[in-house]
């Protein structure tokens, strides 16, 4: 699922967050000393890259990658973080390669023919590990007779087909989702779990913008229905209590067309809809539960006073405005805490980005990146964090008191 061109991403980060949608995967089961995150090291006039594992002592290990990897684009990393799925296309065939980071090489690819588009994420992996969901998109000059549009389940050992939905079945027919003309649409598989697949249909192939219709798709019984929330701006959902995360706007902002993302932060929950977050001029760029599904990092930009801006709000209904000085900042979820990846821009400054993991009220400072004078081009992005499970017994959140 890759779009982002490295060395345009680290570019856009000095003008304009992106908008990142960020899977907040189920917890696998894991020991005590497991967690650890992956940063992408890019470098080289040839933009050579790496993976690099992060534990949270500070050791690292280094792996070879066969495919760009970004926070948003054409790859995804399953729910242990031992493996990336990810497509490459040509005029001729879609393949998609399941790769072990650890051992350096595919576990299997699979040949989808021509295609306009493949989309992977991963939000695609089911909780189990044992299964992933794609989804692939054809005009009518790559589809022929064929389909449309297809979510293909995959077992993740073999890349053998265990399900499809597709655009020429029964069930998809009498549901009308059949008949878009001759409009490439690409379904992106926001939530699987539980034997059911939440999807939109995307005709802009990628961009994640709009506002879509979401659907639920039974697996066994080959069920189609609507479902709310899910075709919206969502940022997050954790899956022990179901809570989403969705921006929307209020109506009032003041922000730029170039920030498609709103400026109000809603928490959907067995409740209903609240606000939890919402400032005139702060757009929300992402959301993310953190600490263990204990808080949340709101990762805003300020339009009028052209800077980033990054709260933290917890159960209690505490707003904690954060200061951080970096000119670009991501946060991922990490055991206890957030994690951050922090990039700096000044060329004189002997650091260009530092892993920093927030716990407990306390910074530790995992890896960081020197300049290195003869590199045209070294940076590096974080692109994973080893899901963790959420705190038992939450306490909800408030909603926000609007002026």
């Amino acid at each position: 699922m890759r779009r982002i061109i490295f060395v345009t991403f680290a570019a856009v980060l000095i003008l304009l967050p992106p908008v990142i949608h960020v899977p907040h995967l189920a917890a696998h089961a894991q020991n005590d000393d497991e967690w650890f995150a992956y940063v992408v090291h890019v470098y080289g006039d040839v933009l050579q890259q790496e993976l690099i594992r992060v534990d949270e002592d500070g050791n690292t290990q280094t792996y070879a990658l066969p495919v760009q990897v970004a926070r948003s684009g054409p790859s995804g990393f399953s729910p242990d973080g031992q493996l990336i799925t990810y497509c490459e296309a040509d005029d001729e065939a879609t393949q998609l390669v399941m790769w072990d980071i650890a051992a350096e090489r595919p576990v299997w690819t699979r040949n989808f023919g021509p295609t306009s588009a493949c989309r992977v994420s991963g939000w695609g992996f089911d909780p189990t590990n044992k299964l992933v969901a794609i989804g692939i998109g054809s005009d009518n000059d790559h589809a022929g007779d064929g389909p449309h549009w297809r979510i293909v389940v995959l077992d993740v050992s073999n890349g053998d087909l265990v399900y499809e939905l597709n655009d020429q079945m029964e069930s998809v027919i009498a549901f009308g989702l059949d008949v878009f003309g001759d409009v490439a649409l690409l379904p992106f598989v926001k939530h699987f779990a539980d034997g059911e697949i939440i999807f939109v249909l995307d005709p802009s192939l990628g961009t994640e913008y709009n506002q879509l219709q979401a659907y639920r798709w039974t697996i066994e019984s080959g069920t189609i229905e609507l479902v709310d929330y899910w075709g919206s701006q969502v940022a997050d959902f954790l899956p022990e209590t179901g809570e989403m995360l969705m921006v929307e706007s209020d109506g009032t902002t003041t922000l730029s067309d170039n920030l498609p993302r709103g400026n109000s932060l809603k928490l959907v929950d067995a409740d209903g809809v609240r606000t939890l977050y919402q400032q005139p001029d702060i757009t929300v760029m992402s959301a993310m539960f953190v600490n263990d599904g204990q808080a949340i990092f709101v990762n805003g930009f300020d339009a009028a006073a052209f800077a980033n801006h990054f709260v933290v709000i917890t159960r209690e209904g505490e707003v904690q405005d954060l200061e951080i000085d970096a000119l670009s900042v991501f946060p991922l979820p990490a055991r206890g805490g957030f994690i951050l990846d922090k990039t700096f821009y000044d060329i004189d400054a002997p650091i260009k980005f530092q892993l920093a993991l927030h716990r407990g009220g306390e910074v530790d400072i995992l890896w960081q990146l020197e300049n290195d004078p003869k590199t045209e081009v070294d940076f590096a992005v974080l692109v994973f964090s080893l899901p963790t499970p959420a705190a038992p017994d939450l306490a909800p959140f408030p909603e926000m008191t609007l002026p």
